[in-house]
């Protein structure tokens, strides 16, 4: 389900940001998705526990008061790709998700429906349906994953 012009960030989340975010903070990352040693920056990073970094705490606040009527454990994660076309495995996640678009365009494949997300949107993806993410160009989202359990973390 996509919720379209749902949230303000309340800042503008670029390249640059996410780099004084990094700066400021020891936050667990990985790369995600199809890449090739020679080639890394053609997929996509994620980097988890971003929650705990100030600047995300209204946004956090937004998705707990909105999104968790159950009060369930929770975490908020960027992923990130530096060019268009780069695509995330197709996978299916045991937690409900919540992708909010904070930089570019990214088309989320999610089971039979095609959505796409621009800064702002959130798509919501229930758990355990079958979804990819394909960047339709430089792009950053925050993925609020809903019902986690810290040892089921998926990087």
């Amino acid at each position: 389900m996509l919720l379209k012009d749902k949230i303000d960030l309340g800042f503008t989340l670029d390249f640059n940001k996410v780099s004084e975010i990094l700066d400021t903070g020891n936050f667990p990352s990985v790369h995600s998705g199809q890449w090739f040693d020679s080639h890394a920056l053609s997929g996509s990073f994620q980097i988890n526990g971003i929650h705990n970094h100030p600047i995300f705490f209204n946004i956090f606040k937004y998705c707990q008061d909105n999104f968790n009527k159950s009060n369930v454990r929770a975490d908020l994660a960027l992923f990130l790709s530096f060019q268009s076309g780069v695509k995330s495995n197709t996978h299916r996640d045991d937690y409900d998700v919540y992708i909010i678009g904070a930089l570019g365009r990214t088309l989320y494949k999610v089971e039979d429906k095609e959505y796409i997300i621009e800064p702002g949107q959130i798509l919501h993806i229930p758990k355990g349906h079958l979804h990819v993410a394909i960047g339709l160009d430089p792009r950053i989202v925050m993925s609020y994953g809903l019902g986690i359990e810290s040892s089921t973390l998926k990087l």
